[in-house]
Protein backbone atom coordinates (compact mmCIF):
# COMPACT_ATOMS: atom_id res chain seq x y z
CA UNK A 1 0.00 0.00 0.00
CA UNK A 2 1.02 3.52 -0.85
CA UNK A 3 1.90 5.94 2.07
CA UNK A 4 -1.06 7.46 3.66
CA UNK A 5 -1.50 10.49 1.83
CA UNK A 6 -0.01 13.68 4.20
CA UNK A 7 -2.76 16.63 2.70
CA UNK A 8 -6.29 15.96 1.24
CA UNK A 9 -7.52 18.61 -0.97
CA UNK A 10 -10.93 19.06 -1.43
CA UNK A 11 -12.73 21.33 -4.53
CA UNK A 12 -15.60 23.77 -2.55
CA UNK A 13 -18.21 24.17 -4.81
CA UNK A 14 -20.43 21.04 -5.35
CA UNK A 15 -17.77 18.76 -2.86
CA UNK A 16 -18.19 20.35 0.30
CA UNK A 17 -21.61 22.58 -0.46
CA UNK A 18 -24.03 22.56 -2.66
CA UNK A 19 -23.84 26.24 -4.57
CA UNK A 20 -26.54 27.41 -7.26
CA UNK A 21 -26.02 30.35 -9.20
CA UNK A 22 -29.72 30.78 -9.61
CA UNK A 23 -30.28 31.19 -5.87
CA UNK A 24 -27.41 33.57 -5.39
CA UNK A 25 -28.66 35.57 -8.55
CA UNK A 26 -32.29 36.01 -7.66
CA UNK A 27 -30.78 36.99 -4.01
CA UNK A 28 -29.35 39.87 -5.64
CA UNK A 29 -32.10 40.85 -7.93
CA UNK A 30 -34.53 40.98 -4.49
CA UNK A 31 -32.33 42.98 -2.62
CA UNK A 32 -31.39 46.27 -6.03
CA UNK A 33 -35.09 45.40 -7.55
CA UNK A 34 -33.99 43.82 -10.78
CA UNK A 35 -34.41 40.90 -12.76
CA UNK A 36 -32.89 37.75 -11.87
CA UNK A 37 -32.16 37.19 -15.61
CA UNK A 38 -30.11 40.90 -15.75
CA UNK A 39 -27.66 39.64 -12.85
CA UNK A 40 -26.94 36.78 -14.37
CA UNK A 41 -26.08 38.25 -17.06
CA UNK A 42 -24.06 40.31 -15.51
CA UNK A 43 -22.34 38.02 -13.46
CA UNK A 44 -21.68 35.17 -15.51
CA UNK A 45 -21.99 35.80 -19.04
CA UNK A 46 -20.11 38.80 -19.02
CA UNK A 47 -16.85 37.37 -17.75
CA UNK A 48 -16.52 39.53 -14.76
CA UNK A 49 -17.45 36.31 -12.52
CA UNK A 50 -14.15 34.50 -14.40
CA UNK A 51 -11.84 37.19 -14.15
CA UNK A 52 -12.48 37.67 -10.28
CA UNK A 53 -11.85 33.95 -10.57
CA UNK A 54 -8.70 34.57 -12.41
CA UNK A 55 -7.64 37.48 -9.66
CA UNK A 56 -7.71 39.72 -12.21
CA UNK A 57 -10.72 41.70 -10.59
CA UNK A 58 -10.63 42.10 -6.42
CA UNK A 59 -14.92 42.66 -5.06
CA UNK A 60 -14.53 46.02 -5.06
CA UNK A 61 -13.62 46.55 -8.52
CA UNK A 62 -16.04 43.62 -9.06
CA UNK A 63 -18.82 45.74 -7.70
CA UNK A 64 -17.58 48.94 -9.24
CA UNK A 65 -17.81 46.80 -12.60
CA UNK A 66 -21.40 45.97 -12.21
CA UNK A 67 -22.13 49.24 -11.39
CA UNK A 68 -20.79 51.35 -14.19
CA UNK A 69 -21.45 48.46 -17.00
CA UNK A 70 -24.79 47.12 -15.76
CA UNK A 71 -26.36 49.68 -13.99
CA UNK A 72 -26.64 47.05 -11.06
CA UNK A 73 -25.97 48.97 -7.50
CA UNK A 74 -24.73 45.95 -5.35
CA UNK A 75 -23.39 46.35 -1.81
CA UNK A 76 -20.85 44.43 -0.95
CA UNK A 77 -22.68 42.97 1.98
CA UNK A 78 -25.87 41.77 -0.05
CA UNK A 79 -23.22 40.41 -2.46
CA UNK A 80 -21.92 38.32 0.69
CA UNK A 81 -25.32 37.41 1.39
CA UNK A 82 -26.06 36.55 -2.01
CA UNK A 83 -23.39 33.92 -2.49
CA UNK A 84 -24.04 32.80 1.34
CA UNK A 85 -27.77 32.18 0.45
CA UNK A 86 -26.98 29.84 -2.91
CA UNK A 87 -24.20 27.70 -0.28
CA UNK A 88 -25.14 24.79 1.74
CA UNK A 89 -22.44 23.19 3.41
CA UNK A 90 -22.53 18.63 2.98
CA UNK A 91 -22.77 17.76 6.40
CA UNK A 92 -21.31 14.20 5.00
CA UNK A 93 -18.67 15.90 3.82
CA UNK A 94 -17.26 18.08 6.63
CA UNK A 95 -17.82 14.68 9.08
CA UNK A 96 -15.20 13.26 6.49
CA UNK A 97 -13.15 16.49 6.70
CA UNK A 98 -13.32 16.51 10.33
CA UNK A 99 -11.97 12.50 10.80
CA UNK A 100 -9.01 13.43 7.78
CA UNK A 101 -7.78 16.24 10.09
CA UNK A 102 -7.11 14.03 13.15
CA UNK A 103 -4.90 11.43 10.51
CA UNK A 104 -3.12 14.14 7.99
CA UNK A 105 -4.14 17.84 6.66
CA UNK A 106 -7.28 18.80 4.76
CA UNK A 107 -6.99 21.96 3.13
CA UNK A 108 -9.62 23.50 0.33
CA UNK A 109 -8.74 24.62 -3.40
CA UNK A 110 -12.04 26.56 -5.35
CA UNK A 111 -12.17 28.53 -8.76
CA UNK A 112 -13.65 31.38 -6.97
CA UNK A 113 -12.45 35.38 -6.10
CA UNK A 114 -9.96 35.91 -3.37
CA UNK A 115 -12.81 37.65 -1.70
CA UNK A 116 -14.23 33.77 -0.75
CA UNK A 117 -11.99 32.75 1.40
CA UNK A 118 -11.42 36.21 3.13
CA UNK A 119 -15.26 36.24 3.88
CA UNK A 120 -15.61 32.23 4.23
CA UNK A 121 -16.80 32.38 7.66
CA UNK A 122 -20.41 34.56 6.64
CA UNK A 123 -20.65 32.14 3.45
CA UNK A 124 -20.08 28.89 5.06
CA UNK A 125 -19.76 29.63 8.57
CA UNK A 126 -19.27 25.53 9.19
CA UNK A 127 -16.64 25.02 6.49
CA UNK A 128 -14.83 27.93 8.03
CA UNK A 129 -14.77 26.55 11.37
CA UNK A 130 -12.81 23.36 9.73
CA UNK A 131 -10.99 24.22 6.92
CA UNK A 132 -10.85 28.75 7.03
CA UNK A 133 -6.95 28.55 7.69
CA UNK A 134 -6.30 26.39 4.31
CA UNK A 135 -8.54 27.86 2.08
CA UNK A 136 -6.61 28.26 -1.65
CA UNK A 137 -8.91 30.57 -3.84
CA UNK A 138 -7.67 30.62 -7.95
CA UNK A 139 -8.05 34.72 -7.58
CA UNK A 140 -5.11 34.69 -4.87
CA UNK A 141 -2.80 32.37 -6.89
CA UNK A 142 -3.90 34.67 -10.22
CA UNK A 143 -4.16 31.05 -11.81
CA UNK A 144 -7.23 28.64 -12.36
CA UNK A 145 -7.92 24.63 -12.45
CA UNK A 146 -7.43 22.77 -14.48
CA UNK A 147 -3.89 24.78 -15.33
CA UNK A 148 -1.37 23.01 -13.96
CA UNK A 149 0.56 25.83 -12.60
CA UNK A 150 -2.61 26.20 -10.28
CA UNK A 151 -1.94 23.32 -8.32
CA UNK A 152 1.59 23.93 -8.30
CA UNK A 153 1.11 27.32 -6.73
CA UNK A 154 -1.68 25.78 -4.83
CA UNK A 155 0.42 23.08 -2.94
CA UNK A 156 3.42 25.87 -2.69
CA UNK A 157 1.16 27.78 -0.35
CA UNK A 158 0.01 24.82 1.38
CA UNK A 159 3.87 23.68 2.08
CA UNK A 160 2.94 20.34 0.40
CA UNK A 161 4.24 17.73 -2.68
CA UNK A 162 2.02 16.54 -5.49
CA UNK A 163 3.34 12.92 -4.24
CA UNK A 164 1.76 13.72 -1.07
CA UNK A 165 -1.41 15.02 -2.11
CA UNK A 166 -5.29 13.33 -2.53
CA UNK A 167 -7.52 15.67 -4.43
CA UNK A 168 -11.01 15.32 -4.90
CA UNK A 169 -13.27 17.73 -7.46
CA UNK A 170 -16.64 17.28 -9.01
CA UNK A 171 -15.05 18.54 -12.94
CA UNK A 172 -12.84 15.66 -14.74
CA UNK A 173 -11.03 18.54 -16.50
CA UNK A 174 -9.74 19.79 -12.90
CA UNK A 175 -9.04 16.06 -12.19
CA UNK A 176 -6.65 15.92 -15.18
CA UNK A 177 -5.02 19.06 -14.92
CA UNK A 178 -3.96 17.74 -10.81
CA UNK A 179 -2.73 14.59 -12.42
CA UNK A 180 -0.62 16.40 -14.81
CA UNK A 181 1.67 17.16 -11.99
CA UNK A 182 1.33 13.87 -10.17
CA UNK A 183 -1.74 14.39 -7.48
CA UNK A 184 -3.25 11.15 -6.87
CA UNK A 185 -6.89 13.13 -7.95
CA UNK A 186 -10.62 10.77 -7.76
CA UNK A 187 -13.39 12.52 -9.58
CA UNK A 188 -15.96 13.36 -6.64
CA UNK A 189 -19.20 11.07 -6.90
CA UNK A 190 -20.75 11.42 -3.19
CA UNK A 191 -19.46 11.04 0.19
CA UNK A 192 -19.73 7.22 0.48
CA UNK A 193 -16.99 7.08 -2.49
CA UNK A 194 -15.15 9.61 -1.04
CA UNK A 195 -15.24 7.48 2.28
CA UNK A 196 -14.11 4.34 0.08
CA UNK A 197 -10.81 6.34 -1.31
CA UNK A 198 -9.66 7.19 1.70
CA UNK A 199 -9.98 3.64 3.49
CA UNK A 200 -7.82 2.97 0.61
CA UNK A 201 -5.65 5.21 1.13
CA UNK A 202 -4.64 3.84 4.75
CA UNK A 203 -7.44 6.54 6.87
CA UNK A 204 -9.31 5.35 9.37
CA UNK A 205 -12.88 6.05 9.40
CA UNK A 206 -15.19 5.17 12.37
CA UNK A 207 -18.53 5.17 10.39
CA UNK A 208 -19.47 4.81 6.96
CA UNK A 209 -21.88 7.38 5.19
CA UNK A 210 -24.89 7.24 3.41
CA UNK A 211 -24.78 7.82 -0.38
Amino acid sequence: MNPRPKLVLFDFDDVLVDYRHDLRCAHIAEAVGAQSKDVERALFRSGLENRCDRGELELPDYLEALRSQYGLMVPQDVFIAARKAATRARPEMLALCEQVQAQAAAAVFTNNGRWLGQHLAKVAPAVSALLARRIVTSGQLRAIKPEPKAFLLCLQALGFSPASTLFFDDRPENIEGARVIGIDAVVFESPTQVAEVLRARGFDLEFAHAP
